[in-house]
């Protein structure tokens, strides 16, 4: 609408000479915009209508665009965004064009006549470009922190790890029996059982005491989780102290040996080094000797900080096996495991997931929000291109006197092509300047809800503006061209 205003600024003076009164033009105006509004709307619903799948796809949601649900809320909405929409695209060049005096724009130039909408053009182009700096350094955070959370070393050895749940008791009577089944297969490294998966919430804990390095009793809560003989060495978890379980010390059953992480020893106040042979109580219900001290480990998502964890050897009490296969003879494999597996559980459903997967499945969401904000990224930067495509016709009809009188004295259509596109080089900077602060507060609060998270270094939002003003200087440059290809004599006859 205002890259327009200046251009019909003689059709109002026409118009007024011949009887118009400026009503008459506000209404004129008004019905325009709303007419163009009201398509632009229909042609958006149409088009929201064929994308919708898509986009349900890539944000993992069912949305769907029925415009009479709800009792026709939907519809009534769209319909007062279209009021609204319509009234704020025509008020400017209606109250603008409508005040003009006739003899005035019939003697004058357009760009004499149009210097006062300069202010708000560049105004609105800063803002598309601000908001599209904001959105470029949020997707480039976005990605960094998804790849830091796909690819930062839990810990623990996942890879090629088949996770099988525990559906019925008959497991856990037969565990060995399985166990001895499945390690027949040279393909089956390793089994092992476990009442937690990896990757997922563990509970908050129970309080166990200990008697410190200085002889005071500490109590703390632990998270426990109970596990199998091979637990550690299945998952290639380090024992920084002591030793892991092992099936050459019987004794680790009856006397409830325990392994404990650093996190652990931290908050119980103790040395890992002075914590082999220490015992550890939970109230009257469990007593047990320390036998190892494990490196702290991600046993949940990288949501949550690394809990404090005790291990304790019950090959007995199970939820989950865990089996460590070959990367070779997948498919074969995994038919072994299942026919094994159905000799002891026939009547259920086998399901087992491979663990790597499945800790992959745990940001999805972030995923899907990338896949989302980067959509909405690239919609604000063509809108952005939009608004300086205007921006720079605009401009080059302003100064088409002053290009001419610049060719005539040598300049080279390069000059003139930096003439009109440091202008949105400018803006653009400024968009920078007030962009950083904005993205910078929203992308670290949006990270806070992770307890591991990527640095935002200040390359990214480098980037992002370098980006904008890339895009900027492309768009800008067609119609910089265009002016600076005008034969000067008729630039200068022209005006």
């Amino acid at each position: 609408a205002t890259a327009r205003a200046g251009e019909r600024a003689r059709e109002v003076g026409v118009r007024k000479v011949v009887g118009a009164q400026r009503r008459q033009l506000i209404a004129q105006f008004l019905g325009e915009s709303m007419l163009t509004v009201t398509f632009s709307m229909l042609l958006a619903i149409g088009f929201s209508e064929l994308a919708l799948p898509l986009f349900n796809e890539f944000a993992g949601k069912s949305i769907e665009i029925n415009l009479f649900s709800g009792g026709g809320g939907l519809l009534a909405g769209f319909v007062s965004l279209t009021l609204i929409l319509g009234l704020l695209a025509a008020t400017y060049p209606a109250f603008f064009l409508s005040s003009f005096k006739p003899v005035k724009v019939l003697k004058e130039s357009v760009a004499k006549i149009d210097t006062g909408t300069l202010f708000l053009r560049k105004g609105l182009v800063t803002l598309q470009f601000t908001v599209s700096i904001i959105l470029i350094a949020g997707t480039i955070i976005v990605y960094n922190q998804l790849d830091y959370l796909r690819s930062k070393d839990i810990g623990a050895e996942t890879d090629q790890v088949v996770l099988i749940p525990v559906q019925t008791s008959a497991i856990s009577k037969n565990y060995e029996a399985i166990r001895t089944e499945l390690l027949r297969s040279s393909d089956i490294k390793a089994v092992t059982t476990s009442n937690r998966r990896i990757g997922r919430d563990i509970n908050s804990g129970t309080f166990y005491s200990i008697i410190n390095d200085k002889g005071q009793k500490v109590s703390s809560r632990l998270s426990n989780i109970w596990v199998g003989w091979e637990f550690f060495d299945l998952y290639t978890i380090n024992i920084m102290h002591g030793r892991g379980f092992s099936r050459a010390f019987p004794a680790d059953t009856t006397s409830n040996a325990v392994i404990m992480n650093q996190e652990a020893a931290r908050v119980l106040e103790i040395n890992p080094q002075q914590a082999i042979g220490k015992a550890i109580s939970a109230g009257q219900y469990f007593r047990g000797t320390i036998i190892g001290v494990a490196e702290d480990f991600h046993f949940e998502a990288l949501y949550n900080k690394i809990k404090p964890m005790v291990f304790i050897l019950n090959p007995g009490y199970i939820s989950y096996v865990s089996v460590k296969i070959a990367s070779q003879n997948v498919s074969e494999t995994m038919n072994y495991i299942q026919n094994e597996w159905k000799q002891f559980e026939p009547d259920r459903i086998f399901l087992s997931h491979f663990l790597d997967e499945d800790l992959h499945q745990l940001y999805v969401a972030e995923e899907r929000f990338m896949k989302v904000f980067t959509i909405f990224t690239f919609l604000a930067i063509f809108t952005a291109c939009l608004g300086v495509f205007g921006l720079a016709k605009f401009t080059a009809s302003r100064r088409t006197r002053e290009i001419g009188v610049r060719k005539v004295l040598g300049a080279s259509a390069a000059d003139i092509v930096k003439l009109l596109s440091s202008e949105v080089v400018r803006l653009t900077g400024v968009a920078f300047l007030v962009a950083v602060p904005i993205a910078y507060v929203v992308m670290n609060r949006w990270l806070q809800q992770f307890a591991y998270k990527t640095s935002v270094s200040i390359w990214i939002f480098l980037l992002a503006g370098f980006a904008a003003a890339l895009v900027a200087w492309l768009a800008v440059s067609y119609q910089s061209v265009k002016a600076a290809m005008i034969n000067p004599a008729r630039s200068l006859r022209n005006e």
